[in-house]
């Protein structure tokens, strides 16, 4: 086995427990040993450990050789993300996103980056779908940062008179989450709209997440106003 292979192996090893400074250790060794032409695994590795060491700029610049060396879907979903992460909501962050999707559709990240990219060019229900389909993957991201976004979203729909694009805004995340914050949000908007049998249908499911009190009593009365 070469030193490089060697080294790599163990970085893995360190990467596996979490001991991420270790593993960066580990990598600077087998970067120092003869790399095999077009090998970018280290880089790759070494990238993929700067981020979870907050190595930001560091990892960028190592993803970035990567594309240009080896662009492996995952190397071009990561940089994406980066790029979007930082507002970059550029065709080349789309474009490395989905040429991602298109060699490795399971990849979670890339979805992400599209996420953000859909959000800034605000077709923000291609956003959420792209969400949806990250989180699905194994994408970690915080549920109340989804509400906030949804309900920013929603809020300039209703601004500019648009209560149904905001009800359909609603409508492809609702379920998906079926939390209370989104569940009162929808019944809330297809009340506006007019959807009385959604807003029962939905303020009836907000009942499930609350204890006697004046909450629930709202909750009641808004039932009771809009089943008549």
């Amino acid at each position: 086995m070469s030193h490089y292979e060697m080294h790599l192996e163990k970085a893995w090893e360190f990467y596996n427990e979490g001991n991420y400074e270790a593993v960066r250790a580990a990598l600077v060794r087998a970067l120092e040993s003869p790399v095999p032409d077009g090998d970018c695994r280290a880089k790759a590795l070494l990238a993929q450990t700067c981020r979870h060491l907050e190595y930001d700029d560091e990892a960028r610049r190592l993803y970035e050789e990567c594309v240009r060396v080896q662009p492996t879907p995952a190397c071009c979903a990561e940089l994406a993300l980066m790029m979007a992460e930082k507002g970059e909501c550029t065709s080349a962050c789309r474009e490395l996103a989905e040429g991602a999707i298109e060699e490795d559709p399971d990849i979670g990240s890339a979805y992400m980056a599209l996420f953000y990219v859909h959000a800034h060019g605000e077709d923000y229900e291609a956003a959420l779908r792209a969400l949806k389909r990250g989180l699905r993957r194994g994408v970690e991201f915080q549920e109340a940062k989804v509400f906030e976004s949804l309900r920013e979203w929603c809020q300039r729909r209703c601004d500019s008179e648009s209560v149904y694009e905001a009800l359909s805004l609603s409508a492809e995340v609702v379920d998906f989450f079926g939390s209370f914050d989104f569940c009162v949000l929808h019944a809330r908007l297809a009340e506006l709209a007019g959807e009385h049998r959604v807003a029962v249908q939905y303020y009836k499911r907000t009942l499930g997440f609350l204890r006697p009190g004046a909450l629930r009593t709202d909750v009641l009365e808004a039932i009771a106003r809009v089943a008549i």
